[in-house]
C-alpha cells in the first residue's frame, strides 16, 4: 500500500498545540478569539522572515561601508604624510624642516647677511635663504673653541640626497652617510674631496659675522 503523505503541522503561537498548517488560522480565531482580519499567521511568519533578511542585508552593507571608509581614511593619511615628507627641498631634511629654520634677509645697510656672534650658541641654528623658488639651507654653531662656525646644510659628496646635518656630541653628523665632523673644524674648504659640510665663505669682525648673498647663491645647486 502507498504510504500516506505526512501532513504539515505547526504549533499554535498562543497555546503551543500542534495544528495542521491549513487549520492554524481557524484554530486561532475559534479557540483564542483572535480576529482573522489582515494577513494570516503563515503570512506573518513569511513577512517576519523577509524583514529579518532585509535587516541582515542592511547590517552587511554597513559593515562593508565601514571597511571601505577605514581603508580610504588610511590611504588619505598615508598620502598626506608622504606629501609633507617628500615635497619641496625645505622638507627633505627630517632634522631641519622649513618650520624650524629661520629665513634670514639681507641687511640693507651692508648688502650682506649679518649675524651677531653673541646670538650663535653651541646648538646648530638653521637658516634659509630663498631665491627663485629654491630654499638654500645653512647653519651656524659655536664650537668648544669659542668660535662661531658656518656651513651649508649639505654635503660636498652626497648633497643630492637632501639630508643635511645634525649635531652629535661635539660633532656634526651627516644624516645620509653617518660621518661625523668636529664642529671646531667647520668653516673650511674640503681638503679630502669626500663627505664634508659644504664650505660657506664669510667675513668676520669683532662682534658680528657677515655673509654675502653671492656666496650663498653659489650653493644653490645643492638644494634644487
Amino acid at each position: 500500500m502507498p504510504r500516506k503523505k505526512k501532513k504539515k503541522m505547526e504549533k499554535c503561537p498562543e497555546c503551543g498545540c500542534s495544528i495542521k498548517a491549513k487549520n492554524l488560522d481557524k484554530h486561532i480565531v475559534r479557540v483564542h478569539e483572535i480576529g482573522s482580519q489582515g494577513p494570516g499567521i503563515a503570512d506573518m511568519m513569511k513577512l517576519n522572515r523577509a524583514e529579518e533578511r532585509d535587516k541582515l542585508e542592511l547590517q552587511r552593507k554597513k559593515k562593508n561601508f565601514n571597511k571601505v571608509f577605514l581603508v580610504t581614511l588610511i590611504c588619505i593619511v598615508v598620502f598626506g604624510i608622504s606629501f609633507i615628507f617628500f615635497s619641496g627641498s625645505e622638507t627633505n631634511n627630517p632634522y631641519t624642516t622649513y618650520e624650524k629654520a629661520e629665513t634670514k634677509e639681507v641687511d640693507q645697510a651692508f648688502g650682506e647677511l649679518k649675524f651677531s656672534k653673541a646670538e650663535v650658541i653651541m646648538e646648530p641654528q638653521f637658516y634659509i635663504y630663498n631665491t627663485e623658488g629654491v630654499s638654500i639651507r645653512y647653519f651656524a654653531i659655536k664650537g668648544s673653541d669659542g668660535k662661531v662656525h658656518f656651513a651649508f646644510d649639505a654635503c660636498d659628496f652626497c648633497w643630492e640626497n637632501y639630508m643635511g646635518y645634525r649635531k652629535y656630541g661635539t660633532d656634526m653628523e651627516c644624516n645620509n652617510c653617518g660621518k661625523r665632523f668636529s664642529i671646531n673644524d667647520l668653516g673650511t674648504k674640503n681638503q679630502e674631496g669626500e663627505c664634508w659640510p659644504a664650505y660657506l665663505p664669510l667675513r668676520e669682525e669683532a662682534w658680528d659675522v657677515y655673509i654675502h648673498p653671492q656666496d650663498i647663491l653659489a650653493g644653490k645647486y645643492m638644494f634644487e
